[in-house]
């Protein structure tokens, strides 16, 4: 808005966002070391806006804060997360290379944060005992960092080719920064006022363009240079660690990856354990982060950056509708697939079994019948990661996950309706109904007659594991009271083992499947409501035994 002078903010607050957190870097630093003056450099940094956001399960004084210092160059945007990435946050420590440590007090909690103005200090006089300071209004909190300069090295150039940038990473904040101008026509904002400024110290922005350190590596220059990577392949194949690897390998890109897993990570809540994020919190997460998911893609589609799309990506009509944002008179359109061998695979599985990162198998078998590989007229480029099965191999596997899902089909497997979040299905009602298969299994356990309703085929994802009802024991017709020739009693479910109504809705009621006695044809839907139906259906079975006809699915009593 004004030279030497910037307010900062994120493009959202709401939903997913706000667990998130922001970066910037500024585009020019200072040399780490330098053989000229000045060598003692400031900026200052106000909050100016702490929204109200919907986090309920985080403390209050974790919901809006703002970190600053610098980072060499090269660093990632996370403030403190490097060696020589230094920063200093609202809730009173300093961190660097992860250790967090208490330093100076809070800031920007008050009612009012505008009155706090933070001073960001850097002194390279002597580079092999480089200093960081803060100060709150003026007042000096001490040095929180003290490093060697000249060991700072960047992409194989040395120290004095490398940079320390002004660096800010900002948590449901919206901050007013300073850094100075060289015109000293024009005077700082309001806010700034000279007992803020430290003595023998020089603004960022009042430096030679010239003497400054620019960022080594810069997004793509023009929209028409900018890529974008579609990664196509189950869950738990090796795409994340692949895209990981990418950014790594290709620093000048600066890769953005696009993955609704990697949100819900960077939404994970402090003294949170991330098994909570996949369990207890799942539903919630996955909601947000989905339509955080979106809604980043949709920004992406407007910024000069390269992507990377993290997802599974296996359903055709998904795929071409992310893809088709990113024009083919913009970007460069590349998909990567990844379909491991059976033993890669089964490695990659108990990796994320570890991580606690499970996908219900029924999702997964969707997954596989609907999994088709991506095409040029998609496309600019297809190709497959190298660590996977190549073209030919990998349709041979591909036909295989087909017939393995049809004969898996999709039973519940705890996930909950929001488990086809993770991959994007949309599950409609009738999905829910009961599916009409063949009868429940029986079998004989302990002497005593069950009914296996696991393999009844319900698709209804609520539907709870029951236990296995089981029926009395059948005497031997020797022992009956009429003698050994009247024909041993039928078995029959015990009226108490009914299914509670609270169990499935009226119109889902499941019912126990019953054989005609003279034959193995079943048939459906026949309830015993009353205990002359019972009586009645006891005859009917005890008269075909006598006669020696029985259903080869059910053997007499006593074998």
């Amino acid at each position: 808005e004004k030279p030497g002078y910037s307010r900062i903010s994120k493009q959202s607050f709401s939903d997913g966002f706000a667990y998130l957190w922001s970066a910037a870097i500024a585009a020019r630093g200072v040399p780490a070391v330098s053989k000229t003056e000045p060598k003692r450099f400031y900026y200052l940094v106000r909050v100016v806006n702490r929204p109200n956001v919907n986090m309920p399960d985080t403390d209050p004084t974790k919901r809006n804060i703002l970190r600053l210092g610098w980072s060499a160059s090269g660093s990632e945007k996370d403030l403190g997360k490097n060696p020589f990435s230094f920063g200093f946050g609202g809730t009173g420590k300093k961190v660097r290379a992860g250790n967090y440590i208490a330093y100076g007090t809070t800031f920007g909690d008050k009612k009012n944060p505008e009155s706090e103005v933070i001073g960001c200090y850097l002194d390279v006089t002597e580079p092999s005992r480089s200093k960081i300071s803060y100060s709150i209004n003026g007042a000096n909190l001490g040095v929180a960092f003290e490093f060697d300069a000249t060991k700072i090295t960047v992409g194989g150039k040395g120290p004095a080719e490398a940079g320390l940038f002004p660096h800010l990473y900002l948590k449901n904040v919206e901050v007013e920064v300073y850094f100075g101008s060289r015109d000293e026509t024009l005077s700082p904002p309001d806010w700034v006022r000279k007992d803020h400024l430290a003595e023998g110290f020089a603004s960022v922005g009042s430096q030679d363009p010239k003497s400054m350190v620019p960022q080594p590596v810069s997004p793509p220059a023009e929209k028409d240079k900018c890529e974008v990577i579609m990664l196509v392949g189950l869950p738990s194949t090796g795409k994340s660690t692949w895209a990981e690897a990418k950014q790594r390998t290709e620093p000048q890109k600066q890769w953005v990856v696009l993955g609704t897993d990697k949100i819900m990570n960077e939404m994970r809540v402090s003294k949170l354990r991330r098994r909570h994020n996949f369990k207890e919190r799942f539903d919630m997460l996955m909601q947000m982060a989905s339509r955080t998911f979106n809604k980043m893609l949709e920004f992406a589609t407007r910024q000069r950056c390269n992507v990377i799309i993290d997802q599974t990506n296996v359903f055709p009509r998904a795929r071409s509708r992310k893809i088709s944002s990113f024009p083919r008179t913009s970007h460069h359109r590349e998909a990567v697939v990844f379909i491991p061998s059976k033993a890669d695979y089964l490695k990659y599985l108990q990796s994320s079994a570890k991580d606690n990162k499970i996908v219900p198998q029924d999702v997964v078998n969707s997954m596989k019948s609907s999994f088709t590989l991506p095409s040029t007229e998609e496309f600019d480029e297809v190709s497959f990661a190298p660590e996977c099965l190549q073209e030919a191999k990998a349709k041979e596997m591909l036909a295989i996950y087909k017939r393995e899902a049809l004969m898996k089909p999709a039973t519940p497997s705890g996930g909950g309706p929001m488990a086809a979040a993770t991959i994007g299905i949309k599950r409609r009602h009738h999905d829910y109904a009961p599916v009409q298969g063949p009868p429940p299994r029986q079998r004989l356990v302990d002497g005593r007659w069950s009914v296996n309703h696991a393999a009844s085929g319900s698709n209804f994802p609520h539907t709870p594991r029951l236990p296995t009802p089981i029926l009395p024991r059948v005497p031997p017709s020797s022992h009956l009271a009429n003698g050994p020739g009247f024909p041993a009693p039928i078995p029959q479910f015990p009226s108490s083992l009914a299914y509670p109504h609270s169990v499935h809705p009226p119109h889902q009621q499941q019912t126990l499947n019953t054989f005609h006695p003279s034959h193995s044809i079943p048939v459906w839907n026949q309830q015993y409501h009353s205990q002359q139906q019972q009586l009645h259906q006891q005859q009917h079975w005890a008269s075909h035994q006598h006669q020696g006809h029985w259903p080869h699915r059910f053997p007499p009593p006593g074998r």
